[in-house]
């Protein structure tokens, strides 16, 4: 398979390295001979910096995210007990991460991993969900897009549930949205073509294409921004793929 443009993020927690990947595929990109290639103008804006809590005033407000939104995550959620049922949604649905839980790439283009801290001491079952991130520009279109992760705490997620009560804590801890550098979306990029993939020392977990989605980006900034009070600067994250349930992060609680 041919690729047009190749972006990679690393974070690390403790002896696990963590790579996400996002791809634009060669010829998905409806452009002239002579244009410039889209994702290759890199263009960064700090967040948050890795190790510490201080904030660019940049930071979205919020980060809406997509629950249930590629066909085969639906399939393996009863594979954990999730009961989150295998019904294909009628619309999408959306549920939030506060916009201080994203932990951004910073601004120097190092290569070296960002250190990705987790919330170990309440919680021993952590999965990664990786997704496409779109942040919405002024007139709140897409403006960029990223590689993303949502982090959940599956099993503090399962016990909230259980009790119906929310579970933000679940999705909205610090770091909870490790995200790369920005690039810039332009509106000949092809959003419902681009490849997604992460992996943990070496391995891939999850693999898929924006293709696969039940919901595409434009449906789904069309129902956030009709229902939602979003603002410019928000970052809308997709929905993740198969993969990340059945290959959680265990760790020991201290």
């Amino acid at each position: 398979m041919l690729y047009r443009s190749h972006y990679a993020m690393q974070w690390r927690s403790g002896n696990q390295a963590v790579r996400a990947v996002l791809r634009q595929l060669a010829g998905s990109c409806r452009e002239k001979p002579a244009a410039t290639k889209l994702l290759s103008q890199r263009v960064l804006t700090v967040t948050a910096r890795a190790g510490s809590k201080e904030m660019h005033p940049s930071a979205p407000g919020a980060v809406w995210c997509v629950g249930k939104n590629y066909l085969d995550h639906i399939k393996e959620l009863p594979t954990v007990g999730l009961s989150l049922g295998q019904q294909v949604p009628e619309e999408p649905v959306i549920f939030l991460k506060s916009g201080s839980s994203l932990l951004a790439a910073s601004d120097h283009g190092s290569p070296s991993p960002i250190p990705l801290p987790l919330p170990i001491h309440w919680s021993s079952d952590i999965h990664h969900e990786v997704e496409l991130a779109v942040q919405l520009g002024h007139n709140l279109q897409p403006a960029r897009l990223a590689v993303a992760l949502d982090l959940t705490a599956r099993d503090v997620q399962s016990k909230l549930k259980q009790k119906g009560y929310p579970w933000t804590l679940a999705k909205s801890f610090p770091a909870a949205c490790p995200i790369g550098p920005w690039h810039i979306c332009d509106s000949q990029l092809d959003l419902g073509n681009l490849v997604l993939s992460l992996d943990v020392n070496g391995v891939v977990r999850q693999h898929s294409s924006t293709e696969h989605m039940i919901f595409t980006v434009p449906v789904l900034l069309e129902y956030i921004k009709s229902r939602f009070p979003v603002q410019p600067g928000d970052v809308v994250l997709t929905g993740t793929p198969a993969g990340n349930l059945s290959h959680a992060w265990h760790f020991r609680r201290l």
